[in-house]
């Protein structure tokens, strides 16, 4: 196969029900025409891992079997380990890059038609998360679901939105989680008609209340932010806040509570880049009158000390 036919079969004749015939094509390209099953395997995951066994698997099957039937690609075993060559010949070095970008524009052309489906969110396919923020989730998890437990090397892990792209949830770290396949696999079942009311539980601000309609945050996510307090303990002191009015931390979900002591972490942090005096921290938590809650609106204290 020369630089025309290839160019024409990525172009013209590739039939795609995903994306990883142009990606394994790309690979191909960008490693001299050889590389692993692993090196393919790994441009799937894009450092992903957790699911790198799963994805080796895959590459030898569905994207390669299509893939060696129009001669575009050979598989062999070498020294133990699955080797796959893209059967090019005579392609200069722009030939290549011209043929990588054309990977590039399939790869995109299918996630834009995935896009533009009216089914698309209510299917559950999950916008795209790019590689290095599938990372940082897992390793923000410490390679476990935080649902179960369980490690990536006893069961792949998966990078679910809390709160789901179909109900406005955005792509950022704070909005997702690491699941193992079977976590999340139940969750989705089981929150399938939940989230409209858990969406519109977070949505809810009372507007007498002043912590709700607080500005000047410090920090912030998608379900909490931080303010100074207006009568500090000591400068710098704090409040950790759920976006949604809600008076007590025991009523917050458990995404609210995740987000909550997340921000609690990313205060301190911050207090002690700016005052390096600060050696000690108070954190409270205040619920009911009995306990010097002085407002209705759940709220966390940070409190330096020097």
């Amino acid at each position: 196969m020369d630089f025309e036919e290839l160019q024409d079969f990525i172009a013209h004749r590739m039939k795609m029900t995903h994306v990883y015939q142009p990606l394994m094509i790309k690979t191909l390209l960008q490693a001299d025409n050889k590389a692993t099953a692993e090196d393919v395997a790994r441009s799937f995951l894009n450092e992903d891992k957790s699911q790198l066994e799963y994805y080796t698997q895959i590459a030898k099957r569905w994207p390669s079997i299509t893939l060696r039937k129009h001669n575009v690609v050979s598989y062999s075993r070498e020294d133990g380990r699955g080797v796959f060559r893209l059967l090019l010949e005579g392609a200069t070095p722009p030939q290549r890059e011209r043929l990588v970008e054309l990977c590039e524009l399939r790869i995109s052309e299918y996630i834009d038609s995935m896009l533009k489906l009216p089914w698309y969110n209510r299917r559950g396919i999950r916008e795209h998360i790019p590689g290095q923020l599938r990372y940082d989730v897992l390793a923000k998890s410490g390679g476990v679901c935080v649902a179960c437990g369980v490690s990536a090397q006893q069961r792949a892990l998966e990078v679910d939105h809390i709160v789901p792209v179909s109900m406005g949830g955005p792509t950022e770290i704070s909005n997702l989680q690491a699941l193992c396949y079977k976590c999340n696999a139940q969750k989705k079942d089981r929150d399938k008609t939940d989230f409209v009311m858990v969406m519109n539980r977070l949505k809810y601000r009372n507007p007498k209340c002043a912590l709700c309609m607080s500005d000047g945050h410090v920090l912030d996510n998608h379900l909490a932010f931080a303010v100074r307090r207006d009568r500090p303990d000591t400068s710098l002191h704090s409040l950790v806040l759920p976006r949604r009015h809600v008076g007590s931390f025991f009523d917050l979900i458990p995404a609210e509570k995740t987000l909550c002591l997340e921000l609690v972490a990313s205060v301190k942090t911050q207090i002690q880049e700016s005052d390096k005096a600060v050696t000690g921290f108070n954190v409270r938590f205040d619920t009911g009158r009995m306990a010097g809650a002085m407002t209705e609106h759940c709220q966390i204290h940070v409190i330096p000390r020097r």
